[in-house]
């Protein structure tokens, strides 16, 4: 695997991960500031995986 494949997955791994945790505090734990923590990390790991496809070739 390369550093991009690497790098690709981690990406993916995050976004999904701080998605689900959002997804989860919304429902189970209305903190106004874990929610909003949560959704601020989904989008800056969405960003990145997308850069990181962009890099690679993959177009949407």
């Amino acid at each position: 695997m390369s550093r991009l494949d690497v790098e690709f997955h981690v990406a993916l791994i995050l976004t999904v991960s701080s998605m689900t945790v959002a997804v989860a505090a919304a429902i189970f734990l209305p903190l106004l500031q874990i929610v909003g923590l949560a959704m601020l990390m989904t989008a800056c790991a969405t960003c990145w995986f997308v850069g990181v496809a962009m890099r690679m070739g993959i177009r949407w």
